[in-house]
């Protein structure tokens, strides 16, 4: 018997006390200090047969012969090449009719390309073939922008020519529209809601702040153009998340008490999840990137009043996002593992989304009925960890999967090295924070 390698000690308040997380099983309990010394330095003679059992059930002691590695590389494995949907991401266009003023695709000055026919007939193929070949069950396309509605021909012909191929090969076919909200009349709606699952549209705080920052290109407002959007969208029983950026908690209280006057609260399919004003634009897609240690430092320290304003409000069941506790992230992004795929309207195939369009990260090309895949394709999907240097005998491993392949591959040049940005940092900050807010009898005087 030992102790596992991804025990996580963190300290408390109380000298005596640690939380002992293990990161590759996701178990937690409360250790003082000699249970601490006992396991670190491998001695167990004087824990009861009680004590013992316990923390073999909780994988903190495993078995002398168990290798953790190959656990956790079976693991990664499992999870990276055994998808059972495949994600089809498509920009319809890299257009948009809004001047937001901290959009991505505006500060990267991408060009308004639209998908031409010979394009959305490449894409639709390159789809049938990739889900036959991946030999996927359910089929999940997400339509994405620009503004993807500024080419609803596109969206409308893929979503029902490939809906209609799948019908007849048993496979599911689910299809989300990220979109702003100003295109979708009832005209679209018609056109789009056979297809749609799901929705998703996006407020900057308030509408005093929001009107300010995702403004039409006349300087205009779009608040209430979104809620319009949102109201027919629910109408119509679809789906419906709304993401909502804030600074504080006095901005989420805002928005969703303009939600529950607009009779909101009370539809079901109605979701929300909040997010961060970042002064980075690039700490969504760098979640662990540094430059946004402080904007993230601020975002936990206001999470405990920005949940209370929820529960408050009685938004609580309709909030979609995970807890605070840093689960295991074997795989450190989605659009790493098998069966993900990027088209953009010039038929170039990505890995990463937040680089559609810019043609130096293009992994392959569409062709007639197929697409070639480069290089970086696969340079990116033999990517692993547990073969880096850094993260091979590191606790955290389990949380963040070696880091974001993209910012490694922009730091170093190479997909093959380790991201670890503010991992380190924050990991244990949210599991003290989970607990404390889980089990407030519990953890109020020790955290």
């Amino acid at each position: 018997m030992k102790s596992s390698k991804y025990n996580l000690f963190i300290p408390t308040k109380d000298s005596n006390k640690y939380i002992l997380y293990n990161t590759l099983q996701d178990s937690i309990l409360v250790a003082d200090f000699e249970l601490k010394e006992l396991l670190e330095n491998n001695k167990f003679d004087d824990l009861t047969e009680e004590h013992l059992d316990v923390l073999k059930t909780m994988k903190i002691l495993v078995d002398d012969g168990l290798d953790e590695k190959k656990v956790l590389s079976f693991r990664y494995c499992k999870e990276k090449y055994s998808s059972p949907y495949s994600i089809f991401v498509i920009f319809p266009t890299l257009a948009c009719n809004l001047a937001c003023k901290y959009c991505y695709e505006r500060t990267s000055e991408l060009s308004a390309r639209t998908m031409d026919e010979k394009t959305v007939v490449n894409t639709i193929s390159f789809i049938k073939k990739m889900a036959a070949e991946d030999n996927t069950r359910t089929i999940l396309i997400k339509l994405y922008g620009g503004e993807p509605l500024l080419n609803v021909a596109a969206c409308t012909r893929i979503c029902e020519e490939v809906s209609s191929w799948a019908q007849q090969l048993g496979m599911q076919v689910a299809v989300v529209l990220q979109t702003n909200g100003t295109l979708l009349t009832e005209d679209v709606l018609d056109a789009l809601a056979p297809y749609l699952t799901y929705v998703e549209l996006t407020v900057d705080g308030p509408q005093k702040n929001h009107d300010t920052i995702r403004i039409y290109k006349d300087g205009s407002g779009t608040y209430q153009d979104i809620m319009s959007a949102m109201e027919r969208v629910t109408k119509r029983g679809i789906h419906t998340a709304l993401r909502i950026n804030i600074r504080n908690e006095d901005d989420l209280r805002d928005v969703l008490t303009d939600l529950t006057e607009r009779g909101f609260r009370e539809k079901r399919g109605v979701t929300f999840y909040y997010a961060q004003t970042s002064s980075f634009g690039l700490c969504e897609l760098f979640s662990n990137n540094k430059l946004c240690h402080d904007d993230e430092e601020r975002a936990l320290e206001m999470s405990p009043a920005v949940r209370e304003v929820i529960k408050e409000l009685k938004w609580m069941e309709h909030l979609e996002m995970p807890d605070i506790l840093q689960k295991q992230k074997f795989v450190a992004c989605n659009n790493e593992k098998k069966a993900r795929y990027v088209i953009d309207p010039y038929g170039d195939i990505y890995l990463c989304f937040f680089r559609a369009g810019q043609k130096e990260y293009r992994a392959g090309t569409l062709t007639e009925g197929e697409g070639q895949f480069g290089s970086m394709y696969y340079e990116m999907l033999a990517r692993n960890p547990l073969q880096f240097e850094e993260c091979r005998t590191c606790v955290y491993l389990p949380l963040c999967g070696g880091g974001c392949a993209m910012r490694a591959y922009e730091q170093s040049g190479t997909f093959h090295t380790n991201s670890c940005g503010s991992m380190k940092d924050f990991a244990e900050k949210r599991i003290l924070m989970y607990l404390k807010r889980k089990y407030p009898d519990r953890f109020e005087k020790v955290i």
